[in-house]
């Protein structure tokens, strides 16, 4: 942030509060010498010695609103803004003027907006104005944050709008590489149904190829199948083979009489 842009009122609020000395008369001698001691050495810019003048002058009187309000000046000199913001706070309540209290939330607003705490340098600034509407340092420094403010809200929902073009086509990436990926889970599912259909079909050829095979063998002429006997049949062939044993019987019975006939007729 250009601190060049933010217009403030250390000084002249510095030398303010030093022309209504009369309303610390009743100060601890010691307290005023030293803040006077601090505000010398703030003139010539050497505000390490007026901040150490300063706080010497509160350990003498911890509620003497000058060096209290000067040191918080010192403070904003020093750029330590937080710290010089916690001091303006606390003399908001203590104000013995409109007019410094006006001053005070002035300033605050200087170490608000310089600790990029923009909203709340707003707020102080329209406290200041509340109280002194006719501040033109205090409505340009309002006028100041405001551009800002705005000026960062639109920074904001441009990069609001980026995440959520990033997120979207991330998802959009993710959403494609989980099709990509199903794609390829359904070619090799694909793959696999061939494959198994193709086996199919080679044991389906084999089988059909066998089949063929059994059609083409020879088949036996119908007369070397063996027919069926009927039963008279049976009967008639066992009784013919009966006589024809018996026929047999008879011839082999004839022939050992022959035998048994030439050994009675043989000469001994």
């Amino acid at each position: 942030m250009d601190k060049a842009h933010i217009k403030y009122t250390i000084v002249f609020l510095a030398l303010s509060i030093f022309s209504l000395s009369s309303l610390f008369a009743q100060e601890n001698r010691k307290a005023i010498k030293l803040t006077r001691e601090g505000n010398n050495a703030y003139k010539e810019g050497d505000f390490e010695t007026s901040e150490e003048k300063y706080k010497m002058a509160l350990l003498e009187s911890s509620d003497y609103f000058k060096a209290r309000y000067n040191l918080a000046n010192d403070l904003f000199k020093l750029e330590r803004y937080k710290e010089a913001a916690e001091a303006y706070e606390s003399l908001t309540a203590s104000a013995p003027s409109p007019e410094i209290k006006a001053h005070i939330y002035h300033n605050l607003g200087n170490c608000q907006l310089l600790e990029k705490k923009i909203e709340e340098s707003i707020e102080s600034y329209k406290k200041s104005l509340r109280i002194n509407p006719k501040d033109q340092q205090t409505r340009y420094n309002l006028s100041y944050a405001m551009e800002l403010l705005n000026k960062q809200q639109q920074e904001e929902k441009k990069d609001d709008k980026d995440n959520k073009d990033n997120k979207d086509d991330k998802d959009k990436k993710e959403d494609k590489d989980k099709e990509d990926k199903n794609k390829d889970k359904e070619k090799d599912k694909n793959k696999e149904e061939d494959k198994d259909k193709e086996e199919d079909k080679k044991d389906k050829e084999q089988d059909q190829n066998k089949d063929k095979e059994k059609e083409d063998k020879p088949k036996p002429e119908e007369g070397d199948k063996p027919k069926k006997m009927s039963e008279k049949d049976m009967q008639r062939q066992l009784k013919a083979i009966a006589e024809k044993d018996k026929e047999t019987k008879e011839k082999l019975d004839k022939k050992k009489v022959i035998i048994s006939t030439s050994k009675v007729e043989k000469d001994w």
